[in-house]
């Protein structure tokens, strides 16, 4: 904070409107306060703050404990009217609760700077971070319901490269990935479709829908399917020993 000098004292009015501000630091005007005695302002010295907007009710920085003399929303201090600065500077209150306000803006600005920097890294810029998942904005969904926000990995099955298929056994294999912060995959369903051919030269279709969480690791409804291999922080393979195939069946 700088003041800005406009005049000495009132008998030199004259001669100051000549003469280009001269500009005192802080500490200067307060020891010219101190020498001369007195606790006038001088003339012509006049301080000028400006509003630098208020916090956003979503900033959890900005909730303050409210009271008589500081507002419930921070707001830097603006002056309008000329005040004596000596009475800024003893009252210590009104100090620290402009500092404070300040303080607290700066810290919303970095909190919202940084939350929107996130969110345009991990969340496509239409949802918020919340820990490490996206929460996506009600328009951030496409035409076939799945998130826009943060997209979904589909997994790619592949016969297995060290397990021979047969006639009745395959294993089959996907990579699990997710990234650091977007989406998290908590289970995955695995769908068969069995088409059967009769002597009638007619076709019969069955489809089975087994979650691998609830069903398969747990064993309790899957006979025909179990884990051969559960990713870890090492591995992020799955696989997935398919059994109970029936020769001359066509399955998908």
């Amino acid at each position: 904070m700088s003041l800005e000098l406009l005049g000495n004292s009132p008998s030199d009015e004259s001669e100051e409107r000549e003469r280009d501000p001269k500009v005192l630091t802080f500490p200067e005007y307060i020891a010219s306060l101190s020498e001369s005695g007195t606790k006038r302002m001088a003339a012509g010295v006049r301080m000028e703050c400006q509003s630098k907007g208020r916090c956003p009710s979503s900033c959890p920085l900005c909730h303050v404990t409210s009271s008589p003399d500081t507002p419930a929303e921070p707001v830097l201090l603006e002056v309008t009217r000329a005040a004596p600065i000596y009475e800024l500077v003893t009252n210590n209150q009104t100090q620290r609760d402009s500092c404070f306000l300040s303080l607290i803006y700066q810290l919303c600005v970095d909190v919202l700077l940084q939350e929107a920097t996130m969110s345009s890294l991990w969340c496509s810029g239409t949802g918020d971070v919340i820990e490490d998942w996206c929460r996506c904005d009600s328009t951030a969904f496409g035409a076939d319901g799945l998130p826009t926000c943060a997209p979904l990995p589909q997994p790619v099955l592949r016969l297995s490269t060290v397990h021979e298929p047969s006639s009745t056994l395959v294993v089959l294999e996907w990579e699990h990935s997710e990234p650091p912060i977007g989406v998290q995959i908590v289970d995955y369903l695995i769908r068969q479709e069995k088409v059967t051919d009769r002597m009638d030269h007619s076709k019969v279709e069955t489809e089975t829908v087994l979650s691998f969480v609830d069903d398969i690791i747990s064993g309790a409804k899957s006979p025909c399917a179990m884990p051969s291999q559960v990713p870890d922080k090492q591995l992020t393979t799955i696989s997935l020993i398919i059994r109970c195939l029936e020769p001359d069946t066509i399955y998908m």
